[in-house]
């Protein structure tokens, strides 16, 4: 199932166009939990699980795309757990 998951997370990543190698390390065991879709209302939630907190101008970036490739089909939510949330003071600058 965690595989499953992982693979998910990553045909995201291609169809949000994140996949350069300067990416993938932060989502290293980055999966997606769940997808819940509202057809009526239009409206996804992603629940995301992180290994690690992203730096700041990464998660803007995953954000935006995220919404713009979905934006013809459905308003975007989503909520993230971090197994890891330690935050340093050069994730907050990045």
């Amino acid at each position: 199932m965690e595989s499953t998951k992982r693979e998910r997370f990553l045909y995201l990543l291609a169809q949000i166009q994140l996949t350069d190698d300067s990416y993938m390390r932060y989502f290293e065991n980055a999966t997606i939990e769940k997808l819940v879709v509202n057809r009526q209302e239009k409206k996804w939630k992603f629940h995301f699980c992180f290994e690690e907190i992203l730096p700041h101008t990464l998660f803007k970036l995953f954000y935006s795309n995220l919404i713009k490739s979905f934006a013809h089909i459905a308003r975007i939510e989503y909520t993230f757990e971090v197994r890891n949330p330690n935050v340093t003071e050069e994730l907050v600058k990045e």
